[in-house]
């Protein structure tokens, strides 16, 4: 048994050319809106409804289309990242970090065969 909490649910990702024709959908027909977003180095904005950033939508190059894909699905956890790091390698994946810009937020990111990536987000940091 862990010492630690489940993980929660955090947000998911959406990759597109178009961020106006993605985030005019959710506003539009979930009524969400555009707030704070970190200083990411990719263009992006963050869709948020009453309780917080629930989708964040990533540009990525390339002529505007109205297409989108699946980007991530996310999660934050109290469990240091460099436990996480440890537990998402013996897994049998070969993980990858970042740091939010401006936060003590770290990411970890474990992207599964066949595409999937799933984040994991937590305060405490520590690498491998």
């Amino acid at each position: 048994m862990s010492s630690y909490n489940p993980a929660t649910f955090d947000h998911f990702n959406i990759v597109s050319r178009d961020l106006d024709y993605v985030s005019d959908f959710f506003i539009r027909v979930l009524d969400l809106r555009v707030g704070p977003r970190p200083p990411f180095s990719f263009p992006g904005l963050w869709l948020y409804n009453e309780s917080g950033a629930a989708i964040h939508v990533s540009g990525v190059p390339g002529e505007p289309a109205q297409e989108a894909a699946f980007g991530h699905i996310a999660f934050c956890s109290d469990r240091p990242a460099s436990k996480l790091i440890n537990d998402v390698h013996n897994f049998g994946i070969e993980p990858f970090t970042k740091q939010i810009p401006e936060t003590s937020t770290y990411q970890i990111f474990a992207p599964f065969p066949g595409g999937l990536v799933v984040e994991i987000n937590t305060q405490s940091g520590g690498s491998r």
